[in-house]
């Protein structure tokens, strides 16, 4: 495993020397260097690709589940690599996703009733496959 270690810390991708410090070297996320290091990710090849999709008003102008480029996995994806907290340009991406989770086509159409409860396979739940299928 040491050997991994500095192939991974000379990574050309910030988000693969965030997770190998943070992770497994123990650095803390809070550190001057680790926060440097994800200003990096915020603007890395990765995520300028990831929000490539973002209109002027800064929504993805697909479904919000659209598989892999919707806002849900946009977001989740950004979360994965360590993209910085509290980034106000996300703010469209969030209210474009909690539009969505509070719809009534959500509701509806993705939320399947079994039992009288909802199906609890949902990943935007982030519940797990029910045992009860």
């Amino acid at each position: 495993m040491e050997s991994v270690i500095p192939y991974l810390l000379q990574s050309s991708e910030p988000s693969i020397r965030f997770k190998t410090r943070v992770n497994i070297l123990g650095e803390s996320p809070d550190s001057a260097s680790i926060k440097k290091l994800r200003k990096e990710i915020r603007v890395s090849p990765r995520v300028m690709a990831l929000l490539s999709e973002q209109g002027r008003d800064g929504r993805i102008p697909f479904h919000p589940y659209a598989k892999f480029y919707g806002a849900h996995w946009v977001l989740a994806a950004l979360s994965d690599l360590g993209y910085p907290a509290g980034d106000k340009a996300l703010v469209p991406l969030c209210d474009q996703v909690l539009g969505w989770l509070t719809s009534q086509e959500y509701e509806t159409r993705l939320i399947r009733r079994r039992k009288g409860g909802p199906d609890r396979r949902v990943s935007p739940h982030g519940v797990l496959r029910s045992s009860e299928s």
